[in-house]
Formats: structure tokens, sequence, C-alpha cells
């Protein structure tokens, strides 16, 4: 009998134990569930592999034939405490196939070069905070990249805040959005942005040092400006169109100087280049910067299926820093001594300057794919306003007319996009590093691309 009890108190023992081992594990999972709702993952991926043919290389000045393989990763996260708090995250690696293996890891914090080495950087990290009915404050580094239309070849919904032409490069600020008007099939909003400046040593911000043409060095990496953008949306208000989508823009950055770059640079015309330089700028100011930009799209043009897209941008640049550059190592046979100095020039151009940026797009949308066209059309020195491409060929870096043809077809629920396109860039001038320089080229591109979303 005490055998037998014995026997049944460690069966029923056992049954509590797994009972409550599987009250555990369900708990786990509800708790998991919970995080998740507050905190959503997405994973995108492109993948894009072309062949190019340049008339006119800028190395040897000759016809130039390559094959282009680029792969770019976002990892997005998405926070909410509840319906009136939200916070983005998104990191972003981009790189062309096998470039750490030719050339290593470039460990430099460059935004300017994104995409080398396959270092991640940050692209989003703010906050949505709604403080009352039709007002929104939100801080941190805002969605100031892949604005309209970059998302029309995709076949997604808007990328990025701000328009394409205005700027494509991440900038940390405040911003307040206002959305006065949401009537029927009308929608009015403002987003105002302040770009704070800080100008000090950020490893030691208490040291308070300063900029000088006697340190440049501890030069300063802080930018200041703002920008001011109206936005009306309408649906089903015309006969004319389905949707439509209206952008006003104004942008005033005062940009900072730079901490100093040490490295190989071709300074030297006429020859192969190989002194080290130190590049720094000789005042705290860089330059100032005004934009006006306009978006507008149409949807469904004449209740059809063909889909319009104008931006146009002007901007004016008046320099200030001049720059200079300073041999810290001769390894061109001894004609350049350390201690030679250069002056570069200035930001974007000598002097004052303005220039114009126009893009014009059309698609057709059939059940599951769609084809379109875009035409891009530059003069003068605009400000270079397209720094984190996706594409192999920065549009936004360059003064001259481009024709992109392209089919986009897109699988399982539109989660997954192929497009085959054809480019033809004409340029006359480009941005390199600091300011634009002569270069005419006319640049091939036949490509694939693959973009898809988890």
């Amino acid at each position: 009998m005490k055998v037998t009890s014995l026997i049944l108190f460690l069966f029923s023992l056992n049954l509590f134990a797994a009972t409550m081992n599987d009250i555990d594990e369900r708990l786990t999972d509800i708790e998991l569930k919970l995080v998740q709702r507050k905190i959503d993952f997405n994973l995108e991926l492109q993948m894009f592999g072309g062949y190019l043919d340049n008339d006119n290389s800028a190395i040897s000045n000759q016809k130039y034939h390559t094959k282009i393989f680029k792969n770019n990763i976002r990892l997005k996260m998405k926070g909410e405490l509840n319906q009136d708090f939200q916070a983005y995250v998104s990191l972003q690696m981009a790189h062309t196939f096998n470039d750490n293996v030719q050339s290593g890891i470039d460990t430099d914090n460059d935004t300017l070069t994104p995409t080398n080495g396959s270092k991640p950087y940050l692209r989003t990290a703010y906050f949505d905070w709604k403080l009352a009915e039709k007002f929104v404050l939100s801080a941190g580094r805002l969605p100031t990249t892949f604005g309209p239309p970059e998302h029309h070849k995709i076949g997604r919904g808007r990328l990025g805040t701000y328009p394409l032409t205005s700027f494509n490069f991440p900038l940390d600020g405040v911003s307040l959005t206002y959305n006065p008007i949401i009537v029927n099939n009308y929608s009015l909003i403002s987003r105002s942005i302040y770009v704070p400046a800080a100008f000090t040593e950020p490893s030691a911000p208490y040291e308070g040092y300063s900029l000088s043409s006697n340190n440049p060095s501890k030069a300063a990496k802080g930018h200041e400006g703002f920008t001011q953008m109206i936005e009306l949306d309408t649906k089903n208000a015309s006969e004319f169109f389905e949707a439509s989508n209206s952008i006003f823009q104004f942008s005033y950055l005062e940009l900072g100087s730079f901490v100093e770059k040490t490295g190989p640079l071709q300074i030297l015309p006429n020859t192969v280049d190989r002194n080290i330089y130190r590049v720094y700028a000789d005042g705290p100011i860089l330059s100032r910067l005004k934009i006006i930009s306009f978006y507008q799209e149409f949807t469904g043009i004449f209740k059809s299926r063909f889909d319009f897209y104008y931006s146009y941008m002007k901007s004016w640049s008046s320099p200030i820093a001049q720059i200079k550059a300073e041999v810290i190592s001769d390894g061109t046979g001894g004609s350049t001594p350390a201690g030679t100095q250069f002056t570069i020039g200035q930001f974007i151009s000598n002097g004052k300057n303005t220039g114009t940026r126009s893009i014009y797009g059309l698609k057709y949308s059939f059940k599951e794919s769609f084809v379109g066209g875009e035409y891009w059309k530059t003069t003068g020195v605009p400000v270079p306003n397209d720094l984190y491409s996706d594409d192999p060929i920065a549009l936004g870096g360059i003064s001259g007319e481009s024709y992109h043809l392209y089919y986009t077809h897109q699988f399982f629920s539109k989660q997954l996009s192929v497009r085959t396109g054809y480019v033809h860039v004409k340029t006359n001038r480009e941005f390199e590093t600091f300011s634009y320089i002569t270069k005419t080229q006319n640049i091939n591109l036949a490509y694939t691309s693959l973009f898809v979303s988890f």
C-alpha cells in the first residue's frame, strides 16, 4: 500500500511539474508575442547586377567596360509604446561584390562613401510623439533619405519624407508636423525641421576646442539649418486623376567645417599622385546653402493606369572657407616635400553659384507589373542631392542629362520586385569629394535589380 501511494505521489508530482512547465512555456510565448507587438522588425534586401559602358573614363580617358554587382541590406525596427508615441530605427549596409576581398575594409567614418567596406551606417533613428490632435514632435536622425519619387521604380509606398531633389542625406534634428486640414479627400501637412549645430570636438565636448587656421584638426562637425515643407494630398477629387501629391519645400543650411581628412588625394595634375595629404578647411563655416524644391505626383491620370510625377529644385551656394591640403608624406619622387601646401578651392564651386535639377517620370501599371521611364536634367552646379543613392550611378551628383527606362514585375503578393532597365547618362560636370569638376562622359548601363521586403 505504501509503495502504491508513493508511486501515485511521484506520478502526481511529475504531472504537476509537466503542467507547470507547459504553463511556463505558454507564458513565455505570450511575453514574446507582447514584445513583438511593441517592436516590429523588417528586413529589406536589394541586389543589383549590370553591365556598364563608358566612352570616356575619368581615369584613362578611354572607353571602359565593366560588370557591376551591388548589394544593399536594410534592417528596420519600429517600437510602439502606444498610439501617441513610436520610435523608428534603420541600419543600412551597402557594398559592391567582393570589394573587401580586393581592398580590405575601410574603417574611415566617411559619410560621403557609405558603400565602402560593407560597414553599416545609421539611416534613421527618431521618435514621433503626438502632442495634440494635429501636432507631432519628432527628433533624431530623421527620414531625409530616399524620398519621392524614389519609391515609384520599386513599386513600394513612400520610402522617405522629403523630395529627392531637396536632399538625400541623413540629417539629425528636431521636427514639428502640423496637420491642420483632414477633410474628406483633402489633407494639408506642414513639416518644419531645425538642424542644430555643435562646434566642438566630439570625443571631449567639455574641452571646448575651437577651430582656427593654426589648429585645423579641431574642426567643427556640426551643421545648422532650417527647412520648411508644405504637403497637400488629394484623393478622388477630380475627373483628371485618382489622387495627387504636391510638396513645396524651402531649406537654408549652414555647413560647418569638417574633421580633417588624411590620405591619398589626386592634387597634382597630369601625374599619378602618390602623396599623402592632410586636408582641412581654414574656417568654421564651409558654405551657406539655400534650396527650393517642388514635387508633383498624379496617379490614375484620366482614370487610366498611367501615373506621372515631376520634381524641380533650384539651389544657391555661397562658399566661405577655403579647402586646403598639406603634404605630410612625399611619394611622388621628391617633387613635393612634406609641408608643401595647396589650395584645393571651395565647397561645390569657387564663389557663389546656382544650379537646377528636374526629374520627369511616367509609369504604366499592369496587374502585377509596371513599365516606366525617367528623365533627369541638371544645369549649373546645384547642391548634390543624391549622395546616398542605392544605384551604382548617383544621378543627383551629376550635371547633365540622363534617361532611364525600366520594367518591374512583382511576385509573392508584391513583396518581391524584379526590375530590369537601361540607363543612359551624359555628363558635363560631376561632384567629387568637395566640388564639381568638368567631366564629359557618355555612360550606358543595362541592369537587373531585385528588391525583397520581409
